[in-house]
């Protein structure tokens, strides 16, 4: 039989960021490089998102513009998630996230004159929780049984381990390898990517109880 047990978190803060899906109207600005608007999706102080919406009719006369934004994280749940400088168009993220409870975040920007009218068609905007490696790998089972015929070859397929991970799928953070620890005596083998424990000597003996961990 195999015990399981959990492995240690391995990349922490990897490729943690905010990444901004598109901005639909020429009253935004797009942030230089990849797009993606960085912060730490453990992040737990005030940070700013790096690409502030600007409207074209910012620098004309007379007109005042006031930045304003709603969804997700603003007028709808969680709340006071995300704030903007009415006056710069800054976006901000006020507290941490958690990809494995929300993804992807849906916002619509304004610019907004003195009088309270659009100088610009809303925007949508798509800010994507990017994923850190933050959960262990949980095992389907606690204790796993397998079975071989006394005598069978080297290679014989005794079991398969199975473990998922709450991680962003098809990602780095959410890949398993799989080890063991504890084969006393040295009879069995597990492939690192599929858990399959397999026979790794010919004569296994019957009357021994074997214990892998």
């Amino acid at each position: 039989m195999i015990y399981s047990s959990p492995s240690p978190l391995g990349l922490a803060l990897v490729h943690s960021a905010f990444e901004l899906g598109s901005f639909l109207h020429r009253a935004s600005s797009v942030p230089a490089g990849d797009g993606h608007l960085k912060v730490q999706e453990s992040q737990v102080l005030f940070s700013q998102l790096q690409c502030p919406i600007t409207s074209d009719h910012a620098d004309d006369p007379g007109v005042v513009i006031t930045y304003t934004i709603s969804g997700q994280g603003v007028t709808e749940p969680p709340y006071g998630l995300f704030v903007i400088n009415g006056k710069t168009g800054e976006l901000n993220i006020t507290r941490k996230v958690d990809r494995e409870k929300t993804p992807m975040f849906y916002l619509r920007g304004y610019a907004l004159d003195q009088n309270g009218k659009n100088v610009e068609q809303p925007i949508d905007l798509r800010i994507k929780v990017k994923d850190i490696n933050d959960n262990y790998p949980v095992f389907s089972e606690e204790i796993f049984t397998g079975s071989v015929e006394e005598l069978s070859e080297s290679g014989t397929l005794v079991m398969r381990i199975n473990a998922t991970d709450a991680d962003e799928p098809n990602n780095i953070n959410s890949k398993i390898a799989f080890k063991i620890l504890q084969n006393q005596p040295s009879s069995f083998s597990i492939k690192k990517n599929t858990g399959e424990v397999v026979t790794a000597a010919f004569y296994l003996d019957r009357e021994v109880n074997y214990t892998l961990l």
